[in-house]
C-alpha cells in the first residue's frame, strides 16, 4: 500500500478547501523480485484512492486544536487581546502566535494570570463539538 502521512493542513478560508501535505510512503514489499522500480514514486493521477483517517491521532490533535482556542480564551480572561494571527496545532510543537507586544515586566505577571486562567477553563469543563 501507498500511504500519504498528513503533516500539514491548511485551509483557504476564501474557498473552504483543506490542503494536506505530508510525506508519500510507499509499501516495497512486493513479490516480483525486481527491485529496480522500490524508489519510484508511483502515479496516482486518475486512480481511485482509498482515504482512511487514523482515528486515535485525529482525536489528539483535535484536542490540540482545542487547546488552541482554549490558549485564545485565557487570553481574552486576562484581558489581553492581541489579535491571533497563526496557529499549528501539531504535536512537535504546538503554538498560537499573536500580533502585539507584551512589555518584559507585564510577562511574568501575565503568565501568572494565564495559569488561573487555564485552571478555571479546565474547571469549568466548557463541552466542544
Amino acid at each position: 500500500k501507498t500511504k500519504i502521512l498528513v503533516e500539514n493542513v491548511l485551509l483557504d478560508r476564501d474557498t473552504g478547501v483543506a490542503t494536506h501535505m505530508g510525506t508519500l510512503v510507499m509499501d516495497n514489499n512486493n513479490d516480483d523480485g525486481d527491485d529496480d522500480d522500490d524508489n519510484q514514486r508511483p502515479s496516482l493521477v486518475g486512480q481511485t484512492v482509498q482515504v482512511m483517517v487514523n482515528a486515535e491521532n485525529r482525536k489528539i490533535l483535535s484536542e490540540c486544536h482545542t487547546a488552541g482556542h482554549v490558549v485564545d480564551m485565557a487570553m481574552a480572561q486576562c484581558d489581553t487581546l492581541l489579535p491571533p494571527t497563526k496557529g499549528y496545532h501539531f504535536l512537535d510543537g504546538p503554538y498560537v502566535e499573536y500580533k502585539g507586544n507584551i512589555p518584559a515586566d507585564q510577562r511574568g505577571p501575565l503568565l501568572e494570570k494565564l495559569q488561573t486562567a487555564f485552571q478555571d477553563l479546565v474547571q469549568a469543563d466548557i463541552e466542544t463539538e
